[in-house]
């Protein structure tokens, strides 16, 4: 009986576990690693390369604004629940705590996210659909993401501030 194993970058033929031939994998993997180095990724985001879009930069903007939410939004949503559900101390507390400029800043930031990422998660819904795929309607989307986002977010700081 006859099989193949490839061991060190070449088949051996065996036959009941004796070396029958031996039979070069062309071409050799350390040319095809010196062949890989040589080429830039695809695509290659570093350098001359590539250039932004929108499209891609928005993405990336959505990952940072949902890992934000989840690290500083999650906490400071039930850190609210939290203060509100144990009385007005604790509340006051909270207030106080959230009113100087640090506290301002989070929470601003927190809505800025929060505009963001939701107007930016229907838009892919919407992609979802296979609607406004095109380049044009892809990138008035996303201009119309980001204005929703100012307006959204000045009205919910106008709301909460």
């Amino acid at each position: 009986m006859y099989t193949k194993v490839l061991e060190h970058e070449a088949f051996y033929t065996l036959n009941k576990s004796r070396l029958v031939s031996r039979l070069p994998i062309l071409p050799r993997l350390s040319e095809m690693r010196m062949k890989a180095k040589q080429r830039p990724l695809s695509p290659f985001m570093i350098g001359p390369y590539y250039k932004p879009q929108m499209t891609s930069l928005m993405s990336i903007t959505h990952r940072a604004t949902g890992v934000f939410l989840s690290i500083v939004g999650a906490p400071l949503l039930l850190w609210f629940l939290i203060a509100v559900s144990n009385g007005p101390e604790s509340y006051n507390t909270m207030l106080a705590l959230l009113g100087g400029w640090p506290g301002k800043f989070v929470v601003a930031a927190t809505l800025l996210c929060l505009s963001f990422h939701l107007l930016n998660g229907i838009r892919h819904l919407v992609w979802d659909t296979g609607r406004a795929l095109d380049i044009k309607t892809a990138q008035t989307a996303g201009l119309a993401v980001l204005a929703g986002t100012v307006v959204l977010t000045a009205v919910l700081l106008g709301v909460v501030l």
